[in-house]
Parts: C-alpha cells; structure tokens; sequence
C-alpha cells in the first residue's frame, strides 16, 4: 500500500456484494502484512504450506467451537440471563477466529500470487 492510498478493500469482497455485509477482514484499515518470496527468505512452497496449514487449523477450531455452542440446560441454574451472557462470549469467540481465518487466508492468497513461474 502506498502512501497515497488511504483506503483498503477487502479482495475477497470486491467492494459489494453478501461477502462485504459478512466480511472478516471488512474492520482492517490496512491489509494484514504478508511475506515477500525472494532467495534470502522462507521459499514459497514452505511459506504457503505453512500459511495454509494455520487456515485449516483454525477452520476446524472455529467448526469443532461451532458445534460446542452454550445449552441453556447447563446455565439456568445459574442465572435467568446466564445463558445470553454464555452465547454472547462464544460468538464473540467465533468472531474473533474468524478475523484470524480472514487473515490466514488474504496472506495465503498474497503468498500464492509470488508463486514461482517453472
């Protein structure tokens, strides 16, 4: 990004669209750093397992999260409102992962683009 460019979209979003109501990375200001490939660094192959590796990793912690969600049987012994207060904190844990999915995925797409030419 350049110094003149003072906004940043999503390239997953294309600007509009049911992707840009429902985008994770929609709250960046700037696009997630990523790698650059070059003879001194991690090489390409490494760099894009690597990255791609940690989005699937997170995919199935953000499945495995989903499917765990909060049973109101288990909190209304608690409280009348503790199974709101339940819910509230696991999506927020979802959404937190699937910023860092977001992330993941727009430097996998980064790395992917410096693929060497064979």
């Amino acid at each position: 990004m350049t110094p003149e460019q003072t906004t940043w979209e999503c390239p997953f979003c294309f600007g509009e669209g049911s992707h840009s109501e429902r985008c994770d990375l929609r709250h960046r200001s700037t696009p997630p750093a990523s790698p650059t490939v070059h003879l001194n660094g991690t090489g390409y192959d490494a760099l894009y397992a690597y990255t791609s590796d940690a989005a699937a990793a997170v995919e199935v912690a953000i499945h495995t999260l989903c499917i765990s969600a909060p049973n109101g049987r288990d909190y209304y012994v608690q409280s009348p409102d503790a199974i709101k207060i339940a819910q509230d904190e696991h999506w927020d844990r979802i959404a937190r992962l699937r910023q860092i999915k977001a992330e993941l995925d727009y430097i996998a797409m980064r790395v992917s683009e410096q693929e060497p030419k064979r």
